[in-house]
């Protein structure tokens, strides 16, 4: 029987962050036999040496999310030890307190990219922070959502629920790798130029927009640092 005092965490969570302060917070279920999101979130994320801000501008299980404030503590290893309050699902009040710990991965390429689409019938993002890559696409009720990680050096989807298409694939092309179709699966995008929108196989820049599955993102910060 479980405690309900003992820490566990029944979700693979990954929580990408750029240098210009915007994430996506992906929580996969891990005792699911089919693809389960039980949270996604993204915005941008404030941090200072004892506390964090989150302010969400998509969560693909809330239509309203409020912004959310916690305390940090940094450990010894290096971990961090997070505290906060959230709503409770059965009252809707601010009165679940909980604590999580936060283990830093290095970042390698020092790369980061991120794609935005918002539509009349949806809002997504793209978040790619080095070898890792999350995408999350909300349509109404439908969501979909996806994570890839490089592997060996080659890109492989490791978490995906939904149909829809995400340009997951174009985030993660390197200069070094863009003569690899095969990497990024031959992905195209439109690019605006000189006032004419043509279709270029290239590594994305800021300001790029990429149509994918009918849907047209931008690109709205690429850094390499």
């Amino acid at each position: 029987m479980d405690h309900p005092f003992l820490a566990k965490e029944p979700t693979s969570t990954l929580v990408l962050i750029t240098p210009q302060n915007q994430f996506l917070d992906l929580r996969f279920c891990r005792n699911s036999i089919t693809p389960r999101l039980v949270g996604g979130t993204a915005g941008t994320y404030i941090r200072t040496s004892t506390s964090g801000m989150r302010a969400y501008t998509l969560d693909a299980l809330d239509p309203h999310p409020q912004n959310h404030l916690h305390s940090l503590r940094c450990q010894a290893n290096g971990d961090i030890y997070e505290t906060g309050v959230l709503p409770n699902p059965g009252s809707g009040t601010e009165d679940l307190t909980y604590e999580a710990v936060w283990r830093v991965s290095p970042v390698q390429p020092r790369l980061a990219v991120v794609l935005a689409y918002r539509g009349t019938h949806g809002q997504g993002v793209v978040v790619r922070v080095g070898s890792w890559c999350q995408g999350l696409l909300v349509k109404g009720k439908l969501i979909t959502a996806e994570r890839w990680q490089k592997l060996d050096g080659r890109w492989v989807r490791v978490m995906r629920l939904g149909n829809a298409w995400l340009p997951c694939g174009v985030a993660c092309v390197d200069r070094d790798e863009a003569a690899d179709k095969a990497l990024w699966q031959g992905a195209r995008y439109w690019r605006e130029a000189t006032g004419l929108k043509f279709v270029v196989e290239k590594v994305i820049g800021f300001g790029d927009r990429v149509v994918a599955g009918g849907d047209e993102w931008e690109v709205v910060e690429r850094v390499q640092w």
